[in-house]
């Protein structure tokens, strides 16, 4: 199977802006797949080795497996579905997902604008809330400089 070329490991997708193939150093998105099965001409599975946990990161690794979807479905235009799955190699647990292909490029304006939102800000203005200043260092809990993430007392 490996040497027909059916199955593809660690490899170095890259699309420019406009979503197409190109090279590694040429690329706007990159995603680096560990595995790629092809069952047939139309039919693939790409797997991604996790470690760590599952849980409280559902839809953080659900993110993944549309973008490595959609991904697929760029680079090989003859898939007609996509399989995405999640190993979880240190709690022996597999995370599954089906993609038609139609399925699959739907997402592709939802990253398209977030993509090019964070490759063309040039103002990284912050973004206070509860969970990102509990750690910063200049909030309350560390210096106290910083009263950006403090409720208002009244």
């Amino acid at each position: 199977m490996y040497e027909d070329g059916l199955v593809s490991m660690e490899g170095e997708w890259a699309l420019d802006k406009d979503w197409a193939p190109t090279e590694w150093n040429k690329g706007w998105h990159r995603s680096k797949v560990d595995v790629i099965v092809h069952h047939s001409k139309t039919h693939a599975t790409v797997i991604d080795y996790k470690s760590g946990r599952k849980f409280g990161n559902e839809v953080k690794h659900g993110e993944q497996m549309a973008l490595y979807a959609l991904n697929a479905a760029v680079r090989f235009p003859e898939l007609l579905s996509i399989t995405t799955e999640l190993w979880y190699v240190d709690q022996d647990m597999v995370s599954t997902m089906v993609w038609p292909r139609h399925r699959a490029i739907a997402s592709l304006p939802s990253y398209d604008k977030r993509g090019k939102a964070l490759t063309s800000n040039t103002d990284w203005a912050p973004n206070p809330n509860i969970y990102s200043c509990q750690w910063c260092m200049y909030g309350p809990w560390g210096t106290g400089h910083c009263t950006v993430g403090v409720k208002k007392q009244k």
